[in-house]
């Protein structure tokens, strides 16, 4: 209980310091520029890869985004310069001028550390919407099923960014903690085993990653009902829902 309280006062002071000096929603922001893009270019690969399933490949791509999350992070935190002696002076570390949090993390103390297939043909007048009940035939309906498709897509993946942006303050303030501050001390002063870097920020986020990616899946199988054999969005769009192209 002591050193719970301890690390919630050690946790309320790195916030205050990062949101006056260490500008952790700019921190963020450029970890989910990385991490989105890792996602893109994690599904390009799968695809060159053969994993052409959407409702597979997005899931999957999901997960790589948030392994680069996770990884990112550690490596502001192993990047962050220090400026004074933690296990000499845990108490002025937190302070403004007596340390920098803003812009990386410990470094040497954390050394453990994502064609068109046209086989399938849609005939005039087949099913096309997302649970298979009812024709389309239409490609107005068709287009508009995939219009709200990538509007799911796109704002799941929105809700997160904004709430991982808006959160960051105290997320990266815990993995500071977490992963530099109370590592250090317990090492100095104590046997016990100091909470893992990545507990925190885990607990902030595995729910949102695991939504995000049940998201996708359902994205991928609903673009592969309305546009069958479309392996990608780029195609999806470029093919009308009765198989040929616009």
């Amino acid at each position: 209980m002591k050193d719970e309280k301890e690390r919630t006062r050690l946790v309320e002071q790195a916030r205050r310091y990062l949101e006056s000096a260490g500008r952790p929603r700019l921190v963020m922001l450029a970890v989910l520029m990385v991490t989105l893009a890792s996602g893109f270019l994690a599904s390009v690969a799968m695809l060159h890869l053969g994993v052409s399933r959407m409702p597979v490949r997005y899931p999957l791509a999901v997960a790589v985004a948030y392994a680069t999350f996770l990884w990112m992070l550690r490596a502001w935190l192993q990047r962050q310069a220090i400026a004074s002696d933690i296990s000499d002076d845990p108490e002025g570390l937190l302070v403004p001028g007596a340390a920098v949090f803003g812009v990386a993390a410990l470094g040497e103390k954390l050394a453990l550390g994502e064609k068109l297939d046209t086989k399938e043909k849609r005939q005039s007048g087949g099913s096309g919407d997302l649970s298979g009940l009812g024709n389309i035939g239409d490609i107005g309906e068709g287009l508009g099923a995939l219009v709200i498709l990538v509007l799911i897509a796109g704002l799941c993946t929105l809700v997160v960014s904004v709430y991982l942006v808006v959160t960051s303050p105290m997320l990266l303030a815990e993995l500071l903690v977490d992963g530099a501050l109370l590592g250090a001390m317990s090492r100095a002063v104590s046997p016990n085993s100091p909470p893992h870097w990545s507990r925190a920020v885990v607990r902030r986020t595995w729910l949102a990653a695991l939504v995000t990616a049940i998201v996708f899946g359902l994205v991928g199988f609903g673009i592969e009902r309305v546009v069958p054999g479309a392996h990608t969005l780029a195609e999806a769009w470029t093919v009308d829902v009765d198989g040929s192209r616009r």
